[in-house]
């Protein structure tokens, strides 16, 4: 549980100061391989983000976070808006721990 509470504590990192990514950023493409994690609600969940140093309030039916990659702290809501979260150096290594945990679990 304590594992489950980092990793998510670290995504809430992430997610604490949002901005508009610039046009470059979301333009490069890297070949190199990524990890995200999603969440999908089954109602869609009113949320006040602070976006570009602008608090708004949004109705997120999904949320992805990029955990691993070229653009770590990436956030997808709704599978249309894109925004960089902070990049929190914290999120690997809790992604690490989790996953390791979850492939203990298996075996």
């Amino acid at each position: 549980m304590a594992i489950m509470q980092k990793f998510l504590l670290e995504c809430s990192f992430v997610l604490s100061d949002l901005r508009t990514p610039s046009a470059q950023e979301l333009e490069a493409d890297s070949p190199s391989q990524s990890t995200s994690i999603q969440v999908t609600f089954t109602q869609p969940k009113r949320m006040k983000l602070n976006v570009d140093q602008r608090v708004i309030t949004l109705d997120v039916q999904s949320l992805q976070i990029e955990v691993e990659g070229p653009k770590v702290g990436q956030v997808t809501i709704n599978q249309t808006t894109i925004l960089q979260g902070i990049d929190n150096p914290n999120l690997q290594s809790a992604f690490k721990e989790l996953t390791d945990m979850l492939h203990e679990k298996k075996n």
